[in-house]
């Protein structure tokens, strides 16, 4: 099988931008949910809650979906 060469010659700045910005957007998924289960488990202690009790379970499950349903909210529902 023959190799095919590109119309157009890569561009290292191009290429190298590419991987830095899917890097970028891997890292920043996964900081993001550890971020956000922290600031859950936050809540829920704050709350009065302690953890590993079934009330810590449910309230980790509550503040979960608020936080996902104001995420998928349109802009004027979350004033």
């Amino acid at each position: 099988m023959a190799v095919v060469a590109p119309s157009q010659p890569c561009n290292a700045l191009t290429i190298s931008l590419c991987a830095a910005t899917f890097l970028a957007l891997a890292l920043a998924a996964c900081s993001n949910e550890g971020a956000f289960l922290a600031v859950d488990h936050a809540k829920c202690r704050e709350l009065g809650f302690h953890s590993g009790s079934a009330d810590y379970d449910v309230c980790l499950l509550e503040v979960q979906r608020r936080r996902t349903t104001l995420a998928a909210a349109p802009e004027q529902l979350r004033d």
